[in-house]
């Protein structure tokens, strides 16, 4: 199947923002951790084809496309960045999640949401499937407010990071569901609709204000440690900053100024695996160097990009770092 590159471009965004969101606590972190993994979740269910999930060859691929590479940037980071590599990490390592820092808690539950997502399609009905998934996210809140309370699941909490599929399922099926409204999204030409995002951005913006004005802000969301407290703001938030990303992307194919930042965003689209296991560890060698948001970003992006072009070369790089870039 031919590659989108609306699609691209819109991972392009989203992986810029993966690491932008790492740069420290802050304002710009609680913003972008409110929308930026849910929205790659419904992205990735918008993209599954139901023969696909259906196919256990096709399961099995992506099990090995995404635990290889996994396993791999794991051990060089804690080899060559942590220089820690003793039996407690070695088990901390086995057991994912919470239990580690970094990013590698998203691929285990990526990756066992699209294994209970295509069980539940296999077994199931739609109808029951939504329900189904609609009463796990119901369990992800409860687990949300229980978590806080009992210390082991907040570190190490539950292996892979597992329980939090419960909420990325609701995101995944969102996105398979509603294929045929995210591609109006994409590509509707109806100028009208576009006063209702414009809308919606500036909805956002008050929000945001609101909320972080305050002290204690009262609304926060992070995937990872389990921090969700109401399920339909959880749903609705992210929606909404998907919306105004997907129709900015619109947009920007509209203008030939653009067209840079297309193909920028576009290539960084193909390499989003690469660069969300690198961007992290690369930031820490160099955090001698008491970088700013900017240079965070330029670096967290362009180090991994080199090291991309440089290992796509080679087939088995390509297999153990997920560097392939293919026809661009």
């Amino acid at each position: 199947m031919e590659r989108d590159d609306n699609i691209d471009i819109i991972r392009g965004i989203l992986i810029v923002l993966v690491v932008l969101g790492h740069y420290g606590e802050g304002l710009l972190h609680d913003v972008i951790f409110l929308f930026h993994m849910p929205v790659f979740l419904i992205l990735s269910g918008y993209l599954f084809k139901r023969d696909k999930l259906l196919d256990s060859e096709y399961i099995l691929k992506k099990v090995k496309l995404l635990m290889i590479p996994y396993a791999c940037y794991m051990l060089v980071d804690f080899i060559l960045v942590r220089r820690d590599i003793s039996i407690r990490v070695l088990c901390h390592m086995l057991w994912g999640g919470r239990a580690i820092t970094g990013i590698y808690w998203y691929v285990t539950c990526y990756l066992s949401s699209i294994m209970i997502f295509a069980l539940l399609l296999k077994k199931f009905s739609d109808r029951t499937v939504k329900r189904l998934i609609l009463a796990g996210g119901g369990l992800a809140i409860i687990e949300s407010y229980v978590t806080e309370r009992i210390v082991l699941l907040k570190s190490p909490g539950i292996p892979w990071n597992i329980d939090v599929a419960l909420l990325a399922l609701v995101y995944i099926s969102f996105g398979f569901y509603h294929k045929d409204k995210i591609q109006e999204w994409i590509l509707s030409e109806n100028r009208k609709k576009d006063y209702i995002y414009v809308v919606i951005a500036l909805c956002l913006i008050t929000f945001c204000i609101l909320n972080y004005s305050r002290d204690i802000p009262f609304y926060y969301f992070d995937m990872k440690p389990v921090y969700y407290k109401e399920l339909v703001s959880a749903v609705i938030i992210p929606c909404a900053f998907g919306i105004v990303i997907v129709r900015a992307v619109y947009w920007m194919q509209k203008y030939r100024v653009t067209k840079l930042l297309r193909y920028v965003l576009r290539f960084l689209g193909r390499i989003t695996i690469p660069i969300m296991f690198m961007h992290i560890p690369v930031n820490k060698l160099l955090a001698f160097l008491n970088l700013g948001p900017l240079m965070y970003l330029l670096l967290g992006i362009g180090i991994p990009t080199i090291l991309t072009l440089l290992l796509n070369r080679y087939k088995l790089f390509r297999l153990l770092f997920a560097c392939s870039i293919g026809k661009f």
